[in-house]
């Protein structure tokens, strides 16, 4: 399947919907965070018990809307200073290979996309909202993707999506890196703090000029309301990644989010002005991100299909 979804992505002929459904919140839908036992590895702390395993593969089956699954592995990393005191390489290689061979498990004519999440993720503090990362340099960052890439291309999913990018270094850094996985369909999806830009400030006209060459370009884990500014920077070439969150704000100092701070139910609707304000031969992916639901992820695919069907 991964040669069927790399056409697609590329824009190369393909036999599937030019809309494709991506899954919703895939770390919130398995419960309340109190649930995770390493904060620095947050959901993906459950591949490391049978009784976790148990609760992602469930998770996974709950997404039945979708075309396109992503795995538990956002906050798999190698940078070893930020590990719980258990991790050691050989553990983590094995968290890689279960978090895509339970999401394999799961899918049903479904694709399954290794996620890869930021810098920030792994500093586990809140960095992938503010784009703050300290004294990290490009090397430090181009190092710490290279050896979760390497680790993907071992295990070969259908595709990989490079997460919540929030800011320029950052996305220098995986820049370098594109030729290195140019055999995996991939995506990046930036994380932007309005419509114009990345949650460090940089325009997002400028991180997609320096991500000229990824096939796909996305936005995740932003607010909705976002979504229709943000389109607009894409190159009409390009396939297009949309997955906001909730609208919700996060507290990094009590790691909790604020109630009240956001409607999910905007998503849906968001997500089709998106889709009608783009040009009608882009590639789309839409889901969601942080909180939203298997109910909402099963709203948008019914007004997918609805729009598609109309303009079939």
């Amino acid at each position: 399947m991964q040669q069927e979804l790399a056409q697609w992505i590329t824009g190369k002929p393909s036999s599937l919907p030019r809309i494709l459904i991506l899954d919703g919140g895939v770390s919130s839908n398995l419960g309340p965070e109190s649930n995770f036992a390493y904060r620095s590895l947050w959901s993906s702390s459950l591949l490391l018990s049978p009784e976790g395993r148990q609760k992602i593969l469930q998770g996974h089956l709950s997404w039945k809307a979708a075309h396109v699954l992503t795995t538990v592995t956002y906050q798999c990393h190698y940078e070893q200073r930020f590990w719980p005191d258990i991790m050691t390489k050989e553990l983590m290689d094995d968290m890689w290979k279960q978090g895509i061979d339970l999401a394999r498990q799961a899918a049903h004519d479904q694709f399954v996309v290794a996620s890869s999440g930021c810098y920030g993720a792994a500093l586990a503090n809140g960095a992938e909202y503010t784009g703050d990362y300290g004294d990290a340099s490009l090397d430090d960052l181009i190092q710490f993707h290279r050896r979760k890439l390497k680790r993907v291309l071992q295990l070969q999913p259908d595709g990989l999506a490079l997460e919540t990018i929030p800011n320029l270094k950052e996305c220098q850094a995986i820049a370098q890196l594109l030729p290195e996985i140019s055999s995996m369909p991939c995506w990046v999806s930036l994380a932007c703090r309005n419509g114009r830009e990345l949650n460090d400030g940089t325009p997002v006209s400028q991180a997609i000029h320096v991500l000229k060459d990824a096939p796909a370009i996305g936005f995740n884990c932003c607010n909705s309301d976002y979504l229709s500014e943000l389109i607009t920077f894409v190159p009409e070439n390009k396939t297009v990644v949309l997955y906001p969150n909730s609208g919700e704000e996060w507290d990094a100092s009590h790691q909790t989010w604020e109630k009240l701070s956001g409607n999910v139910d905007n998503v849906p609707d968001k997500l089709l002005e998106c889709i009608e304000n783009l040009p009608a031969t882009t590639r789309i992916l839409v889901g969601g991100c942080c909180r939203t639901t298997p109910a909402v992820i099963q709203d948008v695919r019914n007004r997918v299909d609805e729009f598609l069907n109309k303009k079939a």
